[in-house]
This record gives C-alpha cells, sequence and structure tokens, in this order.
C-alpha cells in the first residue's frame, strides 16, 4: 500500500514539474536530420521532397510528436516556419533541371505553441538520364486595365499536375506572372485581386450605370459592363446600383456577391460585344505547357468602376465649396444648419463623407433641400460608424440648383460647448467629396464655414454638463486677450479648485476635473471671472 502511495505521489510530482514547465511552454521542438541519400530528377525532370521522405528525430518537452507540425522549403527562401499563403505548413519542394548538384533544405518543426525549430541539411540532385536542361518551360502572363494600364499586386495561382508528380499549387503576388512549369504538363492560371474594393467607385459610376439602364446614355464597351454588373447576376440592372451605393456608403465593406476585380483572358472573343453575359466568360486559361513558353495575359476589370477612375482622379477637375454657416454650439442645444452650394449649378449627383467627434457633437438627421427631395431619402446617406455621415445622392432628371440654395439640411445637436467649424470636417480617405452636373463635369467639393457675428462682449456660457458626476466644461468666449479665473466651491463656501491663466481672444473650455466630485454631494457652486465679465452657477451631482 505504501509502495502505491509513493507511485501516486511522484506521478503528481512529475506531473506538476510538467506542468510548471509547459505554463507558459517557451522552449522549442528538438529537430535532428539524418545524411538523405541523393535523388535523381524523374523522365519529367522533376522530384518532388516530402516531409515524409526525411529521417528525421523530432521530439518536444510539451506537445506529443503527433501534433508537431513539419516543414520544408530551399535554405534561404524565406525566414520563420515555412507556410504557404493559406497559413497551412509547406510539406514539399520541387526540384527540376536548375537544382542539379548539392541543395540545401530546411526541416522544420514548430509545437502547439507556436516554439520553432530547424535544422539544415543537404542533398545531392542527380540527372541520371542525363537529359534535364535549365532552359526551363515558362508559364508568363501579365494583367492590364483595357486602356493598357498595368495592374499590380495580382495573386497569380497556377494548378498543375503531371504523373509521379502530385497536384501542385503556386503562388505569386505581382503585376506579371513568369511561373515554371515541367514540359507537357496541364495546368490552370487564375489572377485574383481583393483588396479595396472602393478603389476607383464613386458615385459618378452609379450615374453612368443609371444612365445606361435607362438608354439614356449606354455603355458602350464590354468590360463596362461587367464592372457595372455589381451583383454578379450577368445582367445590369438597378439591384447593381443599390449594392453599389451600399459600397460607397459604407454599409459594405466589400462587395457581397462580387470580388472586387474580374480578369478575362486577352485572347478571348466575345460572341456579342454588345452583350458581354451572352455566355458565360472564363476567368482563367487552362492549357497544356507543350512550348518553351507560354504567354497568356488577361484584362482586368475593376467591379464598379464604370468610368475608368481607378487608374487615378483627373488633375484639370474644378472646385467648388459648399457653404455651412458657422455657429457656436451649447450642450444639449439642436441646430438646423443649411449646405449651400456656392455657384448655380445643374445638378446629376454628388457624393462626400462628413466627420466629427462624436464626443462633441451627434447629426441626428439629414434632409433633402426643396430641389432634391426625393421618396426615399435614407437611401441616399447613412451613418456607419460613430462620428461619420456618408451621403451618395443621384437622379436621372437633373436638378437646377441657384447659387446659395440649399442642398440639404443637418441637424446638429451639441454634446460640448463648440463651434461647428471646430467640429466638423470632410473625411477623404475612404470617399472623395466630388459633385456631377449634367454636362458630364466632375468638381471636388470643399468645405466653407461662413463666419459668425463679431464678437462684440466677452461671453460666459453654463456649465454642461449638468446635472454630472464626471468633468464639466464653462465654455468662455474672449473679446480680446484677457485674464480668465475658475473657482469652485462647496455649500460651506470652502474653495475646491481654484485657476487662473490668460488666454487669447476666441472661444476656450474651461474644465472642471472630474477628481473635485469625490466626496462631494448634491450641489457646489463655481464662479468665473473673464475680463469685465463675472458669472455664477451651481453643478448638480447626481
Amino acid at each position: 500500500m505504501n509502495r502505491l502511495l509513493l507511485l501516486f505521489v511522484l506521478l503528481l510530482y512529475g506531473s506538476a514539474i510538467l506542468s510548471a514547465q509547459c505554463l507558459p511552454d517557451t522552449e522549442p521542438p528538438y529537430v535532428e536530420v539524418a545524411d538523405h541519400p541523393p535523388i535523381s530528377l524523374l523522365p519529367n525532370c522533376m522530384y518532388a521532397l516530402w516531409t515524409a521522405d526525411i529521417t528525421a528525430t523530432v521530439t518536444d518537452n510539451c506537445t506529443n510528436s503527433d501534433q508537431i507540425q513539419l516543414g520544408i522549403r530551399r535554405a534561404g527562401a524565406g525566414t520563420g516556419f515555412p507556410t504557404m499563403p493559406d497559413g497551412s505548413p509547406q510539406t514539399v519542394v520541387i526540384f527540376d533541371g536548375c537544382s542539379l548538384g548539392t541543395q540545401f533544405i530546411e526541416f522544420w518543426a514548430r509545437d502547439l505553441a507556436g516554439n520553432s525549430a530547424v535544422d539544415t541539411f543537404w542533398v545531392i540532385v542527380q540527372d541520371n538520364m542525363g537529359f534535364c536542361d535549365c532552359f526551363g518551360h515558362f508559364l508568363k502572363s501579365c494583367a492590364f486595365r483595357p486602356n493598357g494600364d498595368p495592374v499590380d499586386e495580382v495573386t497569380w495561382t497556377s494548378i498543375w499536375s503531371y504523373p509521379s508528380i502530385p497536384e501542385d499549387t503556386s503562388w505569386q503576388i505581382s503585376g506579371c506572372a513568369d511561373i515554371y512549369l515541367p514540359i507537357y504538363s496541364p495546368f490552370t492560371l487564375t489572377p485574383t485581386k481583393g483588396h479595396n474594393p472602393l478603389e476607383g467607385v464613386s458615385t459618378f459610376d452609379i450615374v453612368l450605370i443609371a444612365k445606361h439602364i435607362l438608354a439614356a446614355d449606354t455603355l458602350d464597351d464590354p468590360y463596362k459592363k461587367i464592372a457595372a454588373d455589381v451583383n454578379r447576376s450577368r445582367s445590369i440592372t438597378t439591384f447593381d446600383i443599390v449594392e453599389l451605393r451600399k459600397l460607397i456608403l459604407g454599409i459594405y465593406l466589400d462587395l457581397p456577391y462580387n470580388a472586387s476585380w474580374r480578369f478575362i483572358p486577352k485572347s478571348y472573343t466575345f460572341p456579342d460585344p454588345f452583350n458581354p453575359f451572352f455566355e458565360v466568360f472564363p476567368e482563367s486559361i487552362t492549357d497544356t505547357m507543350m512550348y518553351m513558353e507560354i504567354r497568356e495575359d488577361f484584362v482586368a476589370v475593376k467591379v464598379g468602376d464604370v468610368n475608368g477612375y481607378f487608374t487615378g482622379l483627373p488633375e484639370d477637375r474644378g472646385t467648388l465649396s459648399l457653404h455651412i454657416p458657422d455657429a457656436l454650439f451649447q450642450p444639449g442645444k439642436t441646430i438646423r444648419i443649411p449646405v449651400q452650394v456656392d455657384a448655380a449649378t445643374t445638378l446629376l449627383g454628388l457624393q462626400f463623407a462628413l466627420e466629427y467627434d462624436p464626443d462633441v457633437i451627434e447629426i441626428t438627421a439629414l434632409a433633402f433641400g426643396e430641389n432634391l427631395e426625393t421618396s426615399a431619402p435614407g437611401t441616399f446617406y447613412a451613418q456607419p460608424g460613430p462620428g461619420l455621415l456618408t451621403l451618395s445622392w443621384n437622379d436621372p432628371d437633373t436638378r437646377h440648383l441657384e447659387r446659395n440654395e440649399p442642398l440639404l439640411f443637418l441637424e446638429v445637436r451639441a454634446r460640448q460647448a463648440t463651434l461647428l467649424s471646430q467640429a466638423l470636417r470632410f473625411q477623404t480617405d475612404r470617399l472623395h467629396p466630388e459633385l456631377y452636373t449634367s454636362d458630364g463635369a466632375v468638381y471636388t467639393l470643399q468645405l466653407a464655414f461662413d463666419p459668425v457675428a463679431p464678437v462684440t462682449h466677452t461671453q460666459i456660457f453654463p456649465a454642461a454638463p449638468n446635472p454630472t458626476r464626471g468633468p464639466v466644461w464653462i465654455p468662455v468666449r474672449l473679446v480680446e486677450n484677457a485674464p480668465v479665473l475658475l473657482e469652485v466651491f462647496d455649500l460651506n463656501g470652502r474653495v475646491l479648485y481654484h485657476q487662473e491663466q490668460s488666454f487669447p481672444a476666441g472661444l476656450h473650455l474651461l474644465e472642471v476635473p472630474e477628481a473635485i466630485w469625490q466626496g462631494q454631494n448634491n450641489i457646489l457652486a463655481y464662479r468665473v471671472a473673464a475680463g469685465d465679465q463675472v458669472a455664477t452657477g451651481k453643478v448638480l451631482l447626481f
């Protein structure tokens, strides 16, 4: 019995020691590769060396041997544990006619904690048949916009196979593919590009799609029509406009039914150039490597970019200003603000994104002006995140606006005292502010705040928020440079806070620190002296 108890105690002790070593596990696996025999290229001048072909000793202090990940690659071809683009371990190295002689290989092991170790070994690659060379057989392909401009950062995926060689997949990310393939191997090459779906896309593309649907100005190119098929339905309808507007407004971050780019082999001929959807067009190339080099290029179509602005905005576009009357906001106050264009125009559409600090103001509503009224105003703007309002408006019927006629109205509610010009601005990182006129011109928009009435005397505004348990601000608007005194008292007249500082002319926020409220109950009093003005008030605590 005592022996069993002793054995049990020893097992517990050993388990505790092992747990201590593995919480956390910082020790990498142990890897040692045995000498590998020479390998000879197969009749297709290729040889695949897999991790399973390698004799190695692999152990770890915490991870079971069947849970240790193994990887392999040519020495110096990368850093860290070797992985494929999808994150899975790279488990094979392919040798060809350019690999004859001594090749150094890295054999990696990674435990469940992410610790990795590597052992480098060498293998001699031979051509025992004596007819493999290093001239190579290359598949080359590049991607170009319909106007001939090259497209960068394309992911090229080639899938090929050969008898006695397992199916293999290769990736390259560049403007052009240059892929080595064995002679006589069947292959499929597919380009993709998925990032930044909004690049090159604007409300002007919606204007062009709407004109096409109404047959007012049809798209004259099959690639433009493919770009207009936003929902990939093989047709161009108002649903494409709905999907594209959601992307512009930020409701979508990616198109749910389509990729950002589509690639059509350049050699493909549309049976009906006026209807590219007459048949399902190819988006990859399938062939057999019969020659020393095969060159097949693709036409790259940016989905949604009907007017081809992906390559950049025109430098000669004009500028128009959206005028907003500046206003001094007090906390809790809501003001209806008109937004006006500074020139008479015949309007087809516009877009912009307004950015603001949601802790300072909030936009509670948007209403279109009389000339822009629509039956479904909510479909033209959105608030996709805190502090952001996006707008994308268009109409096939042009709207004539007089100078300074309101485009729309914003209802703005203040959370803190502020000037509207200090709280509202265009956000241009994702959505370029622009306006479109009936003659096809595109104007860049800028915000212009009309100044408030000149200050004739110093003003001290009430403290806000009130009641509170957090910080409080007291707005002071100075007509000239002046010292400002702020004092806070309890109801017994004891001074809890004192601050005196000189400020230049303009609006300033005096902060009463939150720490003052600690240990206080109900009501505190304050006094502000600025220039020749003095104001007193009370703050209710809750």
